[in-house]
């Protein structure tokens, strides 16, 4: 799967945040998809998409974004 194929797929399923490398104590949040989705990277080797990476939000950020979306796609489905 391509970075492209990557960013729409994980557009349209469920997020989950999680801790940076450094733990439980830092300030940030990362939010990646409740399932892993990989991409080939350059050189082919194969890479974990993350939907934000470590440094860009905050833990309260981070939960509201993730919250935001998978309400979002709840509700899309009982539309659907």
């Amino acid at each position: 799967m391509t970075y492209e194929e990557a960013r729409k797929k994980a557009a349209n399923v469920p997020w989950k945040v999680v801790n940076c490398l450094q733990g439980q104590p830092c300030w940030c949040r990362v939010i990646m998809p409740r399932r892993k989705i990989e991409y080939e990277a350059a050189g082919g080797v194969m890479e974990e998409y993350d939907i934000i990476g470590a440094g860009a939000v905050d833990k309260k950020t981070a939960r509201r974004i993730v919250s935001d979306h998978n309400k979002m796609l709840e509700h899309a489905k009982t539309k659907g």
